[in-house]
């Protein structure tokens, strides 16, 4: 007599065992996974109400580890239902590192979508033997992303209206730039501002203002009304907030740090924190953040917020691992992502970037950088649609530029890349170190803010 083969659900029991070994390992990992699969992925029930638990941890601010993890499911009754601590501390030791954390949770999701698949099949075979609905009907229930992936397509009849109306904004409003404004005019003027989908590098050599310049454009977004995210991997959000409220109030940062202030000066800087306040900007200033952490942290205010700028400050404080080579290979993969980020989020990326020691031996040149002293420059080169590289003469002792201007508070803005126009060029603009202040440059005396 036949019998009929019975087969098992798609299932990879070890890899949901090692996506929560992973996580137990190495906490950070979980920002990774929960962009890649929910708890209802994973086919154990056990393993998805482990992981849920795991991301009320992270939300309420405490760190995942087998003792935190073992209390919640405690006080949640559900420790013996998981298998006990024995079980929990047994899923750390069954994972020999979290390197491969991405790995594993594509291998969970894939089985995860195998299982929906048998089901939608299941269910339409079921409706068409049934004859209950129309054809039309039952096709209409099937969800329309199975075996498209997250391909999404525009005819370029979409494409060219589009071009159409840029073109009539051009027509009506001419010599406005089609990007958005950086609040430096002349900047905006040669480059067209920074466009939607934009991988923006800053680089510069330690004081010469990235940092400064990174806030001055996420203020300038902001004050239009445009979310952004501020990833620190150097500077605490205090100390962000602090440069903000300076940059706002015009108040000297030197005093601010010796502790000596007028009164007016006090009430000018509080009446800046409350503007600041009011500012749709987001900082993330965690430690240690590495590239999937950073993705996800992007990815997550995206869907709670919004978001029209991520600010990435600095990327050679990219958490990494390994040699010198695999670290050059981690940064240029990060930049690639970083470039992808921007389709993604639909929203330009600004990452900045420290440049190597050389142009400090070009004594010939007046310590003029140039593209290649991006550290790690390879795929940063590559990705990025702007290179813009920041010089102040008067930092080395450069008291005058060619043409005799000074070069006390100015600084040079070199367009090292322009993917959709010209570079090349130095745009000069003003930067008044005692308010960490970028601005146009004054005009026979005025005030250049």
């Amino acid at each position: 007599m036949a019998t009929e083969k019975l087969q098992m659900a798609p299932q990879n029991l070890e890899a949901e065992e090692a996506v929560l070994g992973s996580v137990l390992i190495d906490p950070k990992a979980i920002s990774y996974v929960e962009a890649l699969v929910k708890p209802n992925d994973f086919y154990k029930v056990v393993h998805g109400l482990i992981f849920k638990a795991m991301l009320q941890i992270r939300d309420n601010d405490q760190p995942i580890d087998t003792l935190t993890l073992t209390e919640w499911l405690a006080v949640e009754d559900l420790l013996e239902t998981v298998g006990g601590a024995y079980y929990l501390t047994g899923l750390a030791e069954r994972v020999p590192s979290a390197a491969n954390v991405g790995q594993y949770a594509r291998m969970v999701s894939e089985a995860s979508q195998y299982r929906s698949l048998i089901t939608i099949g299941t269910n339409v075979i079921k409706a068409a033997q049934d004859g209950a609905d129309k054809p039309s009907a039952i096709l209409a229930g099937i969800p329309s992303t199975i075996g498209s992936g997250s391909a999404e397509y525009k005819h370029v009849k979409e494409l060219a209206g589009a071009v159409a109306e840029s073109v009539k904004t051009i027509l009506e409003e001419p010599g406005k730039s089609r990007g958005m404004s950086t609040g430096l005019s002349d900047l905006d003027s040669y480059t067209g501002g920074i466009q939607k989908n934009d991988l923006v590098i800053i680089g510069a050599r330690p004081s010469m203002g990235k940092t400064s310049m990174a806030i001055k454009i996420s203020i300038r977004f902001a004050k239009k009304g445009i979310p952004s995210l501020i990833i620190s991997l150097e500077s605490s959000g205090f100390d962000l907030a602090v440069r903000m409220a300076i940059q706002e109030s015009k108040v000297s940062g030197s005093k601010y740090q010796s502790g000596y202030l007028t009164e007016i000066e006090g009430a000018d800087l509080v009446a800046a924190t409350k503007t600041i306040s009011g500012m749709p900007v987001y900082i993330n200033d965690s430690p240690y953040q590495d590239a999937y952490t950073i993705m996800a942290s992007a990815r997550h205010l995206a869907a709670r917020h919004g978001i029209g700028l991520v600010i990435i400050d600095y990327i050679q404080r990219l958490e990494a691992r390994g040699t010198q080579s695999e670290r050059r290979h981690q940064i240029e993969a990060f930049c690639r992502r970083s470039k992808t980020l921007t389709k993604e989020l639909d929203c330009p990326v600004i990452i900045l970037s420290q440049l190597s020691r050389k142009p400090e031996g070009r004594v010939a040149t007046k310590y003029r950088p140039i593209l290649s002293d991006l550290k790690e420059s390879g795929a940063i080169e590559e990705e990025a649609d702007q290179v813009w590289l920041l010089y102040r003469p008067s930092y080395y002792g450069i008291q005058t530029y060619k043409d005799k201007s000074p070069t006390e508070g100015t600084c040079e803005i070199i367009i090292a890349k322009n993917r959709n126009g010209k570079r090349g060029a130095a745009i000069r603009v003003a930067f008044v170190e005692e308010y960490m202040l970028f601005g146009d440059l004054a005009e026979q005396g005025d005030v250049p803010f």
